[in-house]
């Protein structure tokens, strides 16, 4: 059985990135990103899982240490 990532834990990152970057809106967390809008959508709720490009971005465009990133996600 797949384990679930933690959705508590992707909002709570991508609000952190918010709030560091001051970025008013999860359109502007896409495009500081460079991913589509959706994308943020489909991983806030649950709809998409977060992968290794996406882990990538967060550590190169967000500066999170990708061992922060796995413990946001701590899958279940």
């Amino acid at each position: 059985m797949k384990k679930k990532q933690d959705i508590e834990g992707i909002n709570r990152m991508f609000d952190e990135v918010k709030a560091k970057y001051n970025l008013r809106s999860d359109a502007h967390l896409a495009h500081f990103l460079f991913v589509a809008p959706p994308i943020i959508s489909k991983h806030r709720q649950g709809k998409l899982a977060i992968g290794d490009s996406m882990i990538l971005r967060l550590h190169e465009k967000a500066g999170f240490t990708v061992a922060h990133i796995r413990r946001e996600l701590k899958e279940k």
